[in-house]
């Protein structure tokens, strides 16, 4: 007990630092959590992704012209899950062709006019903190509908994120395309004779 007594601030001393140590460990493990950067990537069928496969079998009068691109057939949507804002060059899935893996990039409606490019050709993205984006995945007119493996996000350090594809019950279908037909009244007329 005379032990106690003649080292009470001894005893003090150590439970503070004890404590001051664990409190310490506890900042730097918070501060350490959100200095790192993540991000969580994940595609879908877009809602009426089958519906506008079908507009491509439906004719067309002979002044529309059917675009190069028919969508958005699918949907990425990127989750910013750290506590710094991040910014983004490239958004896609990533596909079977062949043997081979390859990717198909979203598209972004970038400058005045709205037009549709490439991510990386717009300039990127920035998503902030807890944020969420969705990017449309267009395909050519002539689709086939493609062996989806994932999906990625590149962030402006090169660093490249990998998610899964869900298919939400839905399996698309590409339908019969007809054949687009002259136009009959630009067609030459049968020879008429001078007699």
């Amino acid at each position: 007990m005379d032990w106690v007594q003649e080292n009470l601030l001894s005893i003090y001393a150590a439970i503070v630092g004890t404590i001051a140590l664990f409190l310490n460990f506890g900042r730097f493990w918070m501060m350490w959590q959100k200095s790192i950067r993540k991000l969580k990537v994940e595609s879908k069928i877009a809602k009426d992704a089958q519906n506008l496969l079908d507009e491509l079998a439906k004719p067309k009068d002979i002044y529309s012209n059917r675009g190069s691109l028919v969508g958005p057939i699918y949907k990425v949507t990127v989750i910013n899950v750290s506590h710094s804002s991040m910014h983004i060059d490239d958004v896609g899935l990533i596909i079977r062709d062949g043997k081979k893996k390859t990717k198909i990039q979203a598209y972004v409606r970038s400058g005045s006019h709205g037009f549709l490019s490439h991510l990386e050709e717009a300039g990127g993205e920035n998503i902030a903190a807890g944020a969420k984006k969705t990017f449309s995945i267009w395909l050519r007119s002539n689709p086939v509908i493609p062996e989806i493996l994932g999906c990625y996000v590149t962030s402006q350090m090169g660093k490249e994120y990998r998610g899964k594809h869900s298919q939400n019950g839905q399996v698309l279908m590409v339908p019969e395309i007809p054949e687009d037909e002259p136009n009959k009244s630009m067609q030459p007329t049968a020879n008429a004779s001078a007699d």
